[in-house]
């Protein structure tokens, strides 16, 4: 089932007297929410964004919000798809999410950075082939990295996560994975904020000169305000995955759900 929403507008705010975000001229950007191992629904809303590009000439950007691996069943397979399924006249920016940046520290300290796998780590690990038991039982967390950090190797899924970023701007429009603090300027906000911020952002004016493009808190359909728009709708439990395309001042929700 494929869906189309249009012009979804959700909890007007006295931000709305905000002068109306918009991108240059000629460009048309699409950002697609929080993936979670679903790789499935990942395929699909990308055919989607294909053909739905398919008569503009001018130029694609396509950001990913972050947290593309954890909870779901196929964490590798989905960056698999981002590695080769994406037209190569499209610009790509890919954010780190929280849960990138768990998997990474815990490659690096696997025993102060275990609650990673509490995290959907556990179902990350089993797509790329390591097994959580051996011959004495449940294998430690140590073991665990070391196989990982192997398999990301020899994918070259290493090279992607590292190369992640934290934020990209496009326009007037900012996009993060989680949100910002309030009142401090895009390029001083710390890293943790950025990839983890969720009660002092949600709800609250953030005084940035951006309409903010963010994910990581669940929200039962699409957030689109004035000051910013969510698009994490929990694709791992729902079974929809949420991508937005900005193109002038102009606002539209694509959604691919199984």
């Amino acid at each position: 089932m494929f869906g189309f929403l249009s012009g979804l507008m959700t909890g007007r705010r006295l931000e709305e007297r905000r002068p109306v975000a918009s991108v240059p001229a000629g460009e048309r950007v699409y950002a697609i929410g929080d993936i979670h191992g679903r790789n499935d629904l990942l395929t699909m809303l990308l055919k989607m964004l294909v053909q739905d590009a398919k008569a503009f000439t001018g130029k694609v950007t396509l950001v990913f919000i972050g947290d593309y691996i954890d909870r779901g069943p196929d964490s590798k397979g989905v960056i698999d798809t981002l590695r080769k399924a994406i037209p190569d006249s499209w610009t790509t920016v890919f954010l780190r999410g929280n849960h990138e940046q768990a998997m990474l520290d815990f490659l690096v300290e696997p025993q102060l950075r275990a609650e990673w796998l509490a995290w959907g780590g556990i179902q990350a690990l089993e797509s790329y082939g390591v097994p959580l038991y051996g011959t004495k039982g449940a294998r430690g967390p140590e073991a665990l990295a070391t196989e990982l950090a192997h398999a990301l190797e020899e994918t070259g899924h290493k090279a992607f996560y590292e190369a992640t970023t934290l934020y990209h701007v496009v326009g007037d429009y900012a996009f993060v994975h989680a949100g910002v603090r309030r009142g401090i300027p895009l390029e001083k906000q710390l890293p943790s904020d950025l990839i983890f911020i969720r009660d002092d952002f949600m709800g609250r004016a953030h005084d940035l000169p951006y309409r903010v493009v963010f994910g990581h808190t669940i929200l039962p359909e699409p957030m689109v305000e004035a000051d910013r728009i969510g698009i994490d709708t929990g694709a791992f439990q729902s079974g929809t995955l949420t991508a937005v395309r900005l193109e002038g001042d102009s606002v539209e929700v694509i959604q691919a759900t199984i």
